[in-house]
């Protein structure tokens, strides 16, 4: 079987380019996800977001290493994808010295339930914002970025009063419409940098990041 039969039977889109980025060779996957591929065509006019990985892929083979990294693609029919692509420098004595071999597979699904999961992991599912778990390691990198830098910050603990009571009266999709309020006004007032939790029940907090507590009359 010759290497361009195998080549092309690889179900992940693979392809041969030199370091500028001018390609020698594709396979079938690649025009099938990507893009039809033209005589001398650069890479980087299909595929924009290998500009600085092929620079990066160059360097590490100048001593010896291969590249692997996550890399965003926009397929043929408009899909966003991404790609574990593996970049080497291609070991062939007849082809110039700065050819890379790239192999890509689709790995799409795997990231976006790794994102999936991630979220679920470190946000509340009612309101959107940031759990118990994850605002005490938040608030653990804002102690220590701000004794670093030698910044104030301010903590902001808050619960609702009568929240039982309403639970009581009006039921728990009412306490459950209040408690999303909250957490939209709390995102709607503070700053873009700020961070919104729930730490369960009725209880919210927030931490601002480079804040004078004089700002809010503490």
């Amino acid at each position: 079987m010759s290497r361009l039969v195998i080549f092309n039977s690889i179900d992940d889109p693979d392809f041969i380019a030199y370091g500028e980025g001018r390609l020698i060779k594709s396979n079938l996957a690649f025009t099938a996800m990507l893009r039809p591929v033209t005589a001398r065509q650069l890479i980087t006019d299909l595929w924009p977001e290998m500009n600085d990985v092929l620079r990066s892929a160059l360097a590490a083979s100048s001593m010896g290493k291969q590249l692997r990294v996550d890399v965003d693609a926009k397929s043929a029919d408009g899909r966003d994808l991404v790609f574990d692509v593996r970049l080497s420098a291609l070991d062939d004595r007849e082809s110039n010295d700065n050819s890379l071999v790239v192999v890509a597979r689709d790995v799409t699904a795997d990231r976006t339930r790794a994102n999936i999961l991630e979220i679920q992991a470190t946000t509340d599912p009612l309101t959107g914002a940031f759990n118990r778990g994850q605002m005490e390691v938040l608030l653990d990198q804002a102690i220590r970025s701000a004794r670093r830098r030698k910044m104030i910050g301010c903590f902001i603990f808050t619960d609702i009063d009568y929240f039982k009571t309403i639970n009581d009266s009006h039921g728990h999709d009412e306490g459950d419409r209040i408690l999303k309020r909250i957490a939209r006004v709390l995102h709607e007032n503070l700053r873009n940098s700020d961070v919104v939790g729930r730490f369960g029940g009725d209880e919210f907090a927030a931490i601002l990041t480079d804040s004078d507590p004089d700002e809010f009359g503490i």
